[in-house]
């Protein structure tokens, strides 16, 4: 995606005749509009901007009775999405599928599985997981 280029402000002159009132128009307008194309060009982040929560976790595995894992939610609004940010097995980057749910303003990891070339596994007893999560309303 590109971006957005610069935008050259609105001017009195280019509106002949609305003189006496147009520029108390175009100043906020152009102050508007030049936000916003600072905004999309790079300054919208999530938990910024967008709410959001990343959630870390490092583990070693030691079996099923690793989970539930809870999370704190901070926000009002309940979650709908949990995503994979980045996942590693004893710094391995692998492909992990969070099984969640919310209850009483805590999201809960109920199991985490690792997915392969056509297999979905279960994660490596003794092995050091470092999973990065994002959660959003």
């Amino acid at each position: 995606m590109a971006l957005i280029g610069s935008i050259t402000s609105l001017r009195v002159e280019d509106f002949p005749g609305q003189n006496s009132w147009i520029g108390k128009l175009l100043f906020p307008l152009n102050q508007a509009l030049s936000a916003f194309t600072n905004a999309l060009n790079g300054n919208i982040t999530y938990g910024d901007n967008i709410p959001c929560q990343t959630i870390s976790l490092r583990f070693t595995y030691g079996g099923t009775t690793d989970f539930p894992k809870p999370i704190k939610w901070q926000y009002m609004a309940t979650p709908v999405e949990l995503r994979v940010c980045s996942a590693t097995e004893d710094e391995t980057a692998i492909g992990v599928l969070p099984i969640w749910y919310f209850s009483n303003g805590q999201i809960y990891i109920s199991n985490i599985v690792k997915v392969g070339t056509g297999a979905v596994s279960t994660l490596a007893s003794g092995s050091v997981y470092n999973i990065v999560l994002r959660a959003q309303p």
